[in-house]
């Protein structure tokens, strides 16, 4: 073969690949898929460059364009179609799993078999998910929830006053209480834990969007869950 001839053969062979190219561009446009494209260049590093690519875009889309594009050659057809397997199972499927470990049950549902709901989650101490169109719930036992939540603890400053009073401040709720002595502003800090809990749960919405109370929300859960006082006060860890 000639040295035109062979020009020639390399030109088609580059047009027909650049023509390949512009139909794998036009079927993703269409189709909504992100095409994303590995130079030969950068072969040595194509596990990483698809493994960022895709953790970023995971969806089913993104992952069904990496197994069809193809790459220079089969073994990378291969590797790419494995580590796209491998990031779509700890991505998408372990997440599936989970929840499918999880009980869901439609609105309905639930409303007539709330006896068996009841059972599931207290009985049985297992979580149950109620869907009612886009919105969802969690039904979780009582004593489960407060174990959740008994790592939200928060310490309590003594400070004595001149006059002999006692002063004591709760930094992570932006509470301080003065009481006659400390027995006395003990007294008044489970009121005004209570207090606080109780408006916090009132008016919800508002605390929960501003920044420097929105943080508070597990411990007012924590306090209005507490069955009396001396349990409300293993909330506090004292100095």
């Amino acid at each position: 073969m000639s040295d035109s001839e062979q020009k020639t053969k390399k030109s088609l062979s580059r047009m027909n690949t650049q023509k390949n190219d512009r139909r794998k561009n036009f079927y993703a446009m269409g189709k909504g898929i992100e095409m994303i494209r590995i130079p030969y260049w950068e072969i040595n590093n194509f596990n990483k460059l698809v493994t960022d690519r895709i953790t970023e875009v995971l969806t089913d889309k993104a992952v069904f364009v990496l197994v069809v594009v193809k790459t220079i050659c089969t073994v990378c057809t291969f590797c790419a179609y494995q580590t796209i397997m491998n990031i779509y199972y700890k991505k998408v499927r372990l997440k599936e799993m989970a929840m499918e470990m999880i009980e869901q049950k439609l609105f309905t549902e639930a409303r007539k078999e709330l006896s068996d709901v009841f059972d599931t989650v207290v009985i049985k101490q297992r979580p149950v998910v109620i869907n009612r169109r886009k919105d969802a719930v969690a039904l979780i036992e009582r004593e489960q929830l407060k174990e959740l939540l008994s790592r939200y603890t928060a310490s309590a400053e003594e400070l004595p006053e001149q006059d002999g009073s006692m002063t004591i401040a709760i930094d992570e709720l932006d509470i301080a209480v003065n009481g006659t002595d400390k027995e006395a502003a003990v007294k008044e800090l489970i009121e005004e834990l209570r207090s606080y809990a109780t408006d916090y749960l009132e008016r919800l919405p508002l605390f929960l969007a501003a920044p420097n109370r929105r943080s508070h929300y597990p411990y007012v859960l924590r306090i209005l869950l507490a069955s009396n006082d001396d349990e409300l006060l293993k909330l506090i860890r004292w100095a």
